[in-house]
């Protein structure tokens, strides 16, 4: 008798094109389909990642059994209701919100650089000397740096400090080729000498020497951006490489520093090397590689952090860093988790890592928990984050600062490691023109993440 009746509320609710279940003859105006009950709710489709659903269309809810949350497809992409939906700051009249690629923080004077997924290359920071494209020697907001590349061209852009605070090494990956900065110089050059592909990621380290990843998952390198003498690492050709860093080290000031490396997604070895590309070492996991952050460019004695498709993470580099002690090691070595507010779940694995120049760090889960590690706490749940897709995290924290910077959902999230220091200008809530008002050099006071709008011209 449920089922006839059921169907017949069905049947005679669509002849006036909405349907009420336990409403009576009242139907709010605005609604196709309502429902009452005093004690019982409406179950969703339960999944076990939102990833199983085909051609999703926006609008559609399911129940994410790893995400422990609804999630809802809107703006083509999808969103997790239980994450935290920061300050509401908001782009002004005649600007666009942009969605964002990459975030790369230098570690000695907070100076940022951000790709959009426009292509288009921004900046902020206390920058000393100018990049040519720029109109404002002191810049604290996200702007358009209108280089000599085409505009919405870039793929992806990394910069570091030098040995000085007022110089910079900076590169920028366009549809176009390679351009790079050198440090003390205003002014962008193109890299007359790159002969690969279409450039997916490019990394440099304080010397200059800098590492291109292509679209065949070819290696290039230089061991100085002055010379231009991009070549491919032959070592490398045997495996078609995903994924590339620099920074980090294994040895104190002036000793023997790794600082390139170089891997395949769901492979087990790890790849890298110093200044020499036909002197690339390696070493193999018993596990697929996740991911592999190294932090802290200006610093020869970082650590580089490695997850493994197993959740089991590894550190090369210095061991003064996240609870270890003892001498610098060449080698990684396995790193214990020790949480200090909650354990992870038995079926709970880090999936992306993120590391900075002090002994900040932090990682993601599978089900989409961030942690982060102060020297002062340990390692931490960070409650108010709540990640849809954890593997398109990206972390940048600049240099021996407390504030994260992070790409959380294709947006900008900022917020502390720790509660000391000053906060970053993070606007007084209007509706803001060009640029984030963030202040990446500043040691945010805020622990819960403010989303910080980036946004562009019309």
């Amino acid at each position: 008798m449920g089922k006839k009746l059921l169907l017949t509320i069905f049947i005679g609710g669509s002849m006036y094109g909405q349907i009420g279940i336990n409403t009576g003859n009242t139907i709010d105006a605005s609604a196709a389909l309502e429902i009452e009950s005093n004690s019982k709710g409406l179950l969703l489709p339960r999944l076990t990642n939102h990833t199983l659903v085909t051609d999703p269309t926006d609008g559609l809810m399911i129940y994410d059994i790893d995400d422990a949350c609804v999630n809802i497809y809107a703006g083509k992409k999808w969103v997790n209701l239980c994450a935290s939906t920061g300050a509401s700051i908001q782009c002004g009249d005649g600007y666009t919100t942009e969605t964002v690629k990459s975030i790369e923080v230098t570690g000695q004077n907070g100076v940022s650089f951000l790709v959009t997924d426009s292509g288009e290359l921004m900046v902020a920071g206390r920058v000393f000397n100018q990049f040519e494209g720029m109109t404002d020697q002191f810049n604290y907001d996200f702007n358009v740096i209108n280089g000599p590349w085409p505009s919405g061209s870039v793929l992806y852009a990394d910069l570091t400090a030098t040995n000085s605070t007022t110089a910079l090494y900076a590169v920028v990956g366009t549809t176009d080729g390679l351009y790079y900065q050198l440090g003390g110089s205003a002014n962008w050059t193109k890299a007359t000498s790159y002969s690969g592909g279409t450039i997916t990621k490019v990394q440099v380290s304080k010397s200059g020497g800098t590492s291109i990843l292509d679209v065949n998952g070819d290696v290039y390198y230089t061991s100085s951006l002055s010379s231009d003498t991009f070549s491919k690492i032959a070592s490398l050709d045997a495996v078609t490489i995903t994924n590339i860093v620099a920074g980090g080290g294994n040895g104190t000031s002036g000793g023997t520093t790794y600082i390139n490396y170089a891997w395949a997604t769901g492979d087990t070895k790890l790849y890298y090397w110093e200044t020499d590309p036909t002197n690339v070492q390696s070493h193999t996991f018993t596990s697929g590689i996740a991911d592999v952050d190294s932090g802290g460019k200006p610093r020869n004695i970082t650590p580089t952090m490695i997850t493994l498709n197993n959740g089991d993470l590894y550190l090369i580099g210095a061991l003064s860093y996240y609870g270890l002690t003892g001498t610098d090691f060449t080698t990684p070595l396995a790193l214990t988790l020790t949480p200090i507010d909650r354990a992870l779940d038995s079926d709970e694995k880090v999936v992306k890592v993120g590391v900075a120049q002090s002994d900040t760090g932090h990682f993601v889960t599978n089900k989409g928990n961030v942690y982060s590690h102060t020297d002062d706490t340990g390692w931490y749940h960070e409650y108010e984050i709540k990640v849809s897709d954890p593997t398109t995290v990206d972390f940048s924290t600049p240099g021996n600062l407390k504030g994260v910077m992070a790409i959380i959902d294709g947006n900008l999230a900022v917020w502390a490691a720790d509660d000391t220091g000053t906060g970053p200008n993070t606007g007084n809530g209007d509706p803001i023109a060009e640029g984030s008002g963030i202040s990446p050099a500043g040691k945010p006071t805020i622990s819960t993440p403010v989303y910080v709008p980036i946004c562009t011209k019309n």
